[in-house]
């Protein structure tokens, strides 16, 4: 039997304790140090590589939508702008416009339109038709070619347009009549917009 107190037996288990060298090695810093050091570098590759990812895909948005904002027009609703007639008159003249509609059946309940520019309008004798900047109606085309002409005059010098639609159910089918008033003669440019055909 032990002669050692019951209050000194707690103090020698501390002081044993302390003796032992229980704390963690040198080797064992180094290499939970190097694992520490390698952890932090991947996360920071990983964040370099995710912002990089991200300013290409930005760059890339960039450039897509500058290419789209430069190669819209808001002033054409065309897929296809084909030239299809041009001549020229005498300044100070009446232009005769002859819109072309190549149907490919007999359609009724045709809506028609003709909107014109300022500095354009409709040559008529009666003051309340050469006072209209625009002239719709319903109306009919027989299968094969058909011809709607109509006269226009300027009034001054410079490029004028003239816009004409015939739709029918959901097609629709386009002119743009370009008239370019100088000092003795107006240049006439009539452009199809579209396909060629009414169905």
């Amino acid at each position: 039997m032990s002669n050692i107190k019951p209050e000194n037996i707690y103090a020698e288990l501390l002081q044993s304790a302390k003796a032992q060298d229980n704390g963690v090695t040198p080797e064992l810093r180094l290499r939970l140090s190097a694992k520490l050091a390698k952890a932090a570098v991947q996360k920071r590759s990983s964040t370099r590589n995710l912002r990089t990812v991200f300013a290409i895909a930005a760059s890339v948005l960039v450039v897509i939508s500058s290419m789209i904002i430069m190669g819209y027009d808001p002033s054409d609703n065309s897929v296809q702008r084909t030239l299809v007639h041009e001549s020229t008159v005498g300044s100070g003249k009446p232009v005769t416009i002859k819109l072309k509609y190549n149907s490919k059946s007999d359609l009724e309940n045709v809506d028609f339109s003709i909107d014109l520019d300022e500095g354009v309008a409709f040559f008529s004798q009666d003051p309340s038709i050469s006072a209209l900047r625009s002239h719709s109606w319903k109306g009919t085309l027989k299968k094969g070619e058909n011809e709607i002409p109509f006269v226009v005059k300027t009034s001054r010098k410079g490029v004028m347009k003239i816009r004409t639609k015939a739709q029918y159910s959901d097609f629709s089918f386009m002119h743009e009549i370009v008239l370019d008033a100088k000092e003795s003669s107006i240049d006439v440019s009539m452009f199809m917009i579209g396909t060629a055909d009414i169905r």
